[in-house]
């Protein structure tokens, strides 16, 4: 009895032991022999001598390179990425070059230089690395079972690298060094999951998954969106973008297979490119948000045009003009958020989450979303619609979301408008919680403004679709948007006083029954989305 206490103490012990190190955050080390490094990008120092680390000796633009054991320097020359297949074994790809570490040939007694190579898919270049009783690691070829070393002590260049049986020796023992310290993960959305650029690079792949990619400063709002129609085909969702638009998600469903990471600027994924291009191959799909060249020098980076799985938005049809574009288009790759009859495939992203209808505000309060330039609204419009509403002294207000540019706004009216400028997707979806009507502010009279019913869309229509917020619009471009008297107030001869006052004066019954009309009008554009989306991927679900 005495022997069973001591032993279930011990094991108690233990057990707060590990428990207080995992807690305290200790990194402690995976001792699995499938799994015992994590991805990301290495320094791999040699046991034997630390001060010499793995690196690219004379690198070439094109053909093989040896890779040897050189004196350390802190380039790029001597990172690493290394990239776990489904299979446990590791790719590990030169930062420098983007070349992989191969081995020559797959004869199990030779003794040759070890090389890096372009990518070949191939056994060559798949490697399992065993994490040693001593926190070493060993690295072994897949091909020939052979293990990475340092050339024989006879040897006068000890920094040949080879590979050769193993002899558990220091010459054959390496040290991983991560290049750069991991950001801790944060978590900005309660209901969801969301790392950094690190976590997403270490992470392990998953089955059955898309990725969801945004470079841009903008259009973050669509991606909740398309992210609720892949998960309503099955698949599991990841997204990459900037941190600044994650909140975009802060509405979001609770869902274990929607996983967000972000970073703060361009650079980091720039500098991360190769183990990138890895990764996204390992999807199913990768989803480009936006496929205009805002970040050139990124969206170049992925390649994720040559991708089999790639499907990109194009958000202004004027960007299929471009040739590489145009193959997308005949693969039925491209997506709109409009209906535009050019062979592109219509999936409007309107889906914020499960946003709770209100009453309409004893205060009118109508909200305009978007740059106040007038090639993209008739301000003009709509201040002579506010004076002529004022000296009827009608109890309203006008909030107005995005950049503010040199616009000037009459005195005798400035009271009735509240511009909140650049916010927070949170902020700006709070705040359309509380309004009752979006202006749209379309005139055709404007030649730039027909462009939003022929080559783009605009994004008041889908917040109008999600939130369920009547929109006051021109005729004109009512029945592109599939807006009518029954769930939106029509503008009519471009008379937007007439469809304010009309707004105002709108009784709480109409107003219930237009918000009705408006979803059944948003649950028709879901499934057809849907469908359209399902037409060109292969889901399981």
């Amino acid at each position: 009895m005495k022997k069973n206490s001591l032993k279930k103490a011990f094991g108690l012990i233990l057990s707060v032991f590990f428990i207080s190190n995992i807690s305290g955050g200790v990194q402690c080390k995976n001792t699995s022999s499938n799994s015992p490094v994590g991805n990301g990008t290495y320094e791999i120092v040699s046991v034997l001598n630390d001060r010499k680390a793995l690196g690219i000796y004379r690198p070439q633009k094109s053909g093989d390179d040896k890779v040897k054991l050189c004196s350390r320097n802190d380039t790029d020359n001597q990172r690493f990425s290394l990239l776990k297949d489904k299979e446990g074994y590791y790719t590990i790809q030169a930062k420098s070059s983007g070349k992989m570490l191969n081995t020559p040939t797959t004869d199990k007694k030779a003794d040759f230089e070890i090389i890096q190579r372009k990518e070949s898919g191939n056994n060559s270049e798949k490697w399992k690395i065993i994490l040693n009783n001593d926190d070493t690691y060993s690295i072994a070829s897949k091909a020939s079972g052979l293990y990475l070393g340092a050339a024989d002590n006879k040897d006068k260049q000890r920094e040949q690298l080879r590979y050769y049986k193993k002899n558990d020796t220091k010459a054959q023992k390496f040290i991983l060094k991560k290049t750069n310290k991991s950001p801790r993960k944060f978590k900005k959305i309660d209901n969801l999951y969301c790392g950094n650029l690190e976590n997403f690079i270490s992470k392990d792949s998953r089955d059955n998954t898309v990725l969801l990619v945004e470079i841009n400063p903008y259009h973050h709002e669509c991606l909740p969106g398309y992210a609720k129609y892949f998960l309503e085909l099955g698949y599991n969702v990841d997204v990459l973008m900037l941190e600044e638009g994650v909140d975009s998600f802060c509405v979001f469903d609770k869902t274990d297979k929607l996983q967000i990471y972000s970073y703060k600027e361009n650079q980091e994924v720039y500098d991360n490119k190769m183990i990138l291009r890895s990764i996204l191959r390992k999807y199913d799909y990768v989803f480009l948000n936006t496929i205009d060249q805002g970040v050139k020098k990124v969206f170049n980076s992925f390649n994720i045009l040559e991708l089999p799985g790639a499907i990109v938005v194009d958000h202004s049809t004027n960007t299929l003009k471009k040739t590489k574009f145009k193959e997308l288009l005949e693969k039925k790759r491209v997506v709109t958020l409009g209906n535009f009859g050019i062979g592109t495939i219509y999936v409007n992203p309107h889906y914020f989450g499960k946003i709770p209808r209100v009453n309409k505000n004893k205060k009118t309060n109508f909200v305009v979303v978007g740059n106040t330039w007038s090639k993209c609204r008739n301000y003009n419009q709509l201040f002579d619609a506010v004076k002529k509403l004022s000296e009827k002294s009608l109890d309203f207000k006008v909030t107005v979301f995005g950049r503010h540019t040199d616009l000037e706004i009459p005195e005798k009216i400035a009271k009735y408008f509240d511009f909140k400028g650049r916010v927070t997707y949170e902020q700006m979806y709070n705040e359309l919680q509380n309004s009752d009507f979006i202006l749209m502010l379309l005139d055709p009279q404007f030649e730039k403004h027909l462009s939003y019913k022929t080559t783009k869309v605009t994004g008041n229509a889908q917040l109008s679709y999600g939130f369920k917020k009547p929109p006051i619009i021109n005729k004109e471009f009512a029945d592109f948007y599939h807006f009518s008297p029954k769930n939106a107030i029509i503008e009519e001869g471009g008379d937007l006083y007439a469809a304010m006052e009309k707004a105002i004066n709108c009784p709480q019954d109409q107003y219930s029954a237009m918000q009705n009309n408006l979803e059944t009008t948003a649950d028709k554009i879901f499934k057809e989305s849907l469908n359209n989306l399902r037409g060109i991927t292969n889901p399981k679900a």
